[in-house]
């Protein structure tokens, strides 16, 4: 019995688990059938939505216009930091010059000019640089239409004359005379053969003056018969002889001297008499001669030439005061210039010598050379070669500037700036200043001058000093109005990459360079700094990059 249960229970349980995998694979053909229906409904949307474009091409609009943005931006600040303007900088260095004083000047001489009297064209017996002795003729001045025509008339009755007389020269009671001259003129040919042979044909002139003089002579001694037609060509002669006279002007020296050629217009403004007159301004200004032809022709009252009449010659220039230190009146100075592309030195002595702070007045003389400048009037020169040493700056970054002189007790300290206080209709107000130059032995300070913020005439309060030597507004501060300006030399500073004017005190210069002291506070130039290399190209407080 129990077996048939076990029997019963193992059929049963068979039969069951056979009905169970049945219903089970009935499920899995039920989920997965509708499954496959389903799929190509399922993927059909799918397509459906990928297929749209909306989104991906806005994506790429965007990301066009912002690189095109990022291109044009880039561009254009390309284009601008080509465009900039260039400004070169530099680092000073400590350096040395020779020929450090390097100096103007202008010379004076003592000479008058010569003018025509008339139109027509010259004729001079004198070259440049020629000494001139008084009452001498220095050049006719012919009419050319009308002297032409009697010079030639007066020709023809010479020879008239000339050929009358020859005809009965044999029985002239001057015959020995007219003999000996005419021996005179074969001598003198003779004579000047050999110059002439030895290739000196340096006195082709004088043998030609010597030769007419001679003729003149016979000619003379033929006129003193008085033979009838001669005496008649004679008479004429003289008539011409005066017509031709008042066709000609005669240019004689009224002192003698040295004759040049070579006119500034300056001559009878720059003269001895008016040394003491002579300004800074006359002294920096360019004088061109004019080298005046002696072949042209000339209108009445023309300039033709100059007569100098003195060897002593001046030059006028304004010094440095640290040139002169230690000159006297007096003096000799040996001043080194380059005349003509040749290295000259000339001796001169200190005829005047007057200093103050920001220049020194000299006048050189000297009695010699004076060949070496007679068409000079201004003239570039040297006065020692020594060496010179400090901080070497080109000289086109020095740059002028109109300062301020504030007194220190004026001068606040204002939340860690230093400043005025400056009174505007009762009231204060702080101005912030950028001092160049500050001198507790002075007693000043110094600023540019800036009209927008203080200039000459405003008045600021001043200070009481205080125990750390500072100074503050009291309760009853007095005021000062600034009316005292100077003009300082400094160069452009960029170490901050803004252009900061800084003064400088200059020890000598040359043609290119400048020599300068080295500044011991953070107001002066000192080495290492970067400055403006050319101080034309900037302005105050602009960016060098």
């Amino acid at each position: 019995m129990a077996g048939n249960n076990r029997k019963k229970g193992s059929s049963q349980k068979k039969t069951n688990q056979k009905n169970n995998a049945k219903s089970s694979a009935k499920k899995r053909v039920k989920k997965t059938a509708p499954k496959t229906k389903k799929t190509p409904v399922h993927k059909k949307r799918q397509r459906v939505a990928k297929k749209m474009p909306a989104p991906k091409g806005s994506y790429k609009v965007f990301t066009v216009l912002i690189f095109l943005f990022f291109t044009i931006y880039l561009c254009g600040y390309i284009w601008v930091f080509l465009n900039r303007p260039s400004i070169p900088v530099e680092q000073v260095t400590y350096g040395s010059i020779e020929n450090a004083s390097s100096l103007k000047g202008l010379i004076v001489r003592e000479e008058y000019v010569v003018t025509s009297d008339r139109t027509g064209m010259p004729v001079y017996n004198f070259s440049e640089n020629e000494k001139v002795p008084k009452g001498e003729t220095i050049c006719i001045i012919r009419d050319e239409e009308t002297s032409a025509v009697i010079e030639q008339k007066i020709d023809n009755i010479d020879k008239d004359i000339l050929k009358g007389l020859q005809k009965r020269s044999d029985l002239s009671v001057f015959q020995e005379d007219v003999s000996r001259v005419e021996n005179n003129i074969s001598q003198l040919i003779s004579t000047y053969n050999g110059k002439f042979m030895s290739e000196n044909i340096m006195d082709i002139a004088s043998l030609k003056n010597q030769i007419a003089s001679e003729m003149n002579q016979r000619t003379e001694i033929w006129l003193t018969e008085n033979i009838e037609g001669i005496s008649n060509l004679s008479e004429e002669k003289n008539q011409y002889q005066q017509q031709l006279a008042d066709s000609i002007s005669t240019i004689k020296a009224e002192k003698s001297g040295l004759i040049s050629f070579q006119i500034d217009g300056q001559e009878d403004v720059l003269t001895p008499e008016n040394l003491d007159m002579i300004e800074q301004k006359q002294v920096s200004t360019q004088i061109t001669p004019k080298y005046l032809s002696k072949t042209g022709a000339v209108e009445q009252n023309e300039v033709m030439f100059k007569i100098v009449t003195n060897n002593k010659w001046y030059i006028v220039s304004y010094l440095p005061p640290e040139v002169v230190s230690g000159w006297e009146e007096g003096q000799t100075k040996y001043l080194y210039a380059t005349i003509n592309e040749e290295e000259k030195r000339f001796t001169m002595s200190i005829d005047s010598l007057s200093i103050n702070e920001k220049e020194a007045r000299v006048v050189f003389s000297a009695t010699q050379d004076i060949l070496s400048v007679i068409g000079l009037r201004n003239i570039s020169f040297r006065i020692q070669s020594t060496s010179l040493e400090g901080i070497k700056i080109p000289n086109n970054a020095i740059i002028e500037k109109t300062v301020l002189k504030i007194p220190i007790n004026c001068i606040i300290q204002n939340a860690g700036e230093q400043g005025v206080y400056k009174i505007v209709n009762g009231k204060t107000e702080f101005i912030p200043l950028q001092l160049i130059r500050y001198s507790a032995v002075e007693g000043f300070g110094y600023v540019v001058q800036d009209f927008s913020n203080l200039k000459v005439g405003d008045m600021v309060s001043q200070g009481t000093e205080q125990q750390d030597g500072s100074y503050a507004i009291g309760e009853n501060a007095g005021s000062y109005t600034i009316n005292d300006v100077e003009t300082m030399k400094g160069v452009f500073v960029g170490n901050s990459s803004i252009a900061k004017f800084t003064a400088i005190t200059v020890i000598g210069q040359n043609e290119e360079y400048t020599i300068v002291n080295p500044g011991s506070s953070s107001y002066e130039l000192q080495a290492y700094d970067i400055i403006v290399s050319d101080a034309k190209n900037i302005g105050e407080n602009q960016t060098l990059y």
